[in-house]
């Protein structure tokens, strides 16, 4: 799990929000129930396609990329059955994979990439995500979305297979520029924003750091 920054409200939601909590609280008044269009207007493409772009195509909790084998839940932050104010409003949506949306139905009190940074409440070993000692948010988080499940495991040990052929590949090039352009590409693009389990990469290239085994100037941004 990483940061993520917020993008842009849709217009859709701007010009419509207000007319859209307005049909339901009009049918909660009457005791009446909203149709299922009434109910998802927040699964519109424009929607879906900004929380795609500022999700970086991945799901906002487990970081895995599901657009090849599915097209991702529209998640709600706050659980929408709490209230009609948080079914459509911009901030609470985010987009998650179906295991994690899943897990976290209606639980409240997670990790929210978007307000908290998750690098800072959670240590990585390996493959393995782990909550700080101290951190009772974090331990929720990991517990319920179960962050460590065997699939994502299996996944997270790829990536790290693929830094350290990276790495081998860095320490036994002859030619200098091949050898900085390889360092440069596990310390700047495998650990970019976009890619999936970004997290998991950085650690790995801080830890090469303190080891010793790349230069510093390779570490990755803070």
């Amino acid at each position: 799990m990483i940061k993520i920054q917020k993008g842009d409200e849709p217009q859709v939601i701007t010009d419509n929000i207000a007319e859209w909590e307005g049909i339901l609280r009009g049918h909660e008044a009457a005791g009446t129930n909203p149709s299922d269009t009434q109910l998802n207007r927040y699964r519109h493409d424009d929607i879906k396609a900004a929380l795609l772009a500022e999700t970086h195509r991945k799901c906002a909790y487990c970081e895995s990329r599901f657009g090849h084998v599915y097209y991702g839940d529209i998640e709600h932050v706050t659980p929408k059955k709490l209230g009609i104010e948080h079914r459509f409003r911009w901030e609470n949506l985010t987009i998650a994979c179906r295991i994690c949306n899943t897990n976290k139905g209606i639980k409240e009190n997670l990790v929210d990439p978007y307000i908290h940074d998750p690098e800072d409440l959670f240590y990585i070993q390996g493959p393995t995500i782990l909550p700080l000692p101290d951190s009772s948010i974090a331990r929720f988080t990991e517990m319920t979305i179960d962050l460590n499940r065997s699939e994502l495991l299996e996944r997270r040990n790829e990536k790290l297979r693929k830094l350290h052929d990276l790495l081998t590949l860095a320490n036994e090039a002859s030619d200098p520029d091949l050898k900085e352009a390889l360092y440069e590409q596990l310390k700047s693009r495998e650990t970019a924003d976009e890619m999936e389990y970004a997290a998991i990469a950085r650690a790995y290239v801080s830890s090469l750091v303190a080891q010793g085994l790349i230069p510093a100037a390779s570490a990755p941004a803070a």
